[in-house]
């Protein structure tokens, strides 16, 4: 819970969103921060809603641009060759027509 106060000083827990509000005022877990602890701090991510997730390193995401890269190319030369086999079998056939 948050713990804040309303117009009268009266104190007020507000329940949070997350698990990221340990019930002290203005004290979030390490990454969180704000009002009742949804906005993630530098170097953090927003993993779900009002979730948040440390940032993985830039290998690692580099790493993963490179490979989905890789994957998209496969795929592109993939659908040439099969297309490009289509084209070469269908002209075979139209010259066995021809005969």
């Amino acid at each position: 819970y948050w713990l804040t106060f309303d117009d009268n000083l009266a104190p007020e827990a507000l329940k949070c969103l997350n698990n990221a509000c340990p019930g002290e005022r203005s004290r979030c877990d390490e990454g969180y921060e704000g009002f009742l602890c949804t906005i993630c701090s530098d170097g953090w991510v927003r993993s779900r809603r009002f979730n948040c997730e440390q940032c993985s390193g830039r290998g690692l995401v580099i790493f993963q641009l490179i490979g989905a890269w890789l994957i998209v190319a496969f795929i592109a030369l993939a659908l040439s060759f099969f297309i490009l086999k289509t084209v070469e079998f269908g002209i075979e056939d139209e010259d066995e027509d021809l005969t």
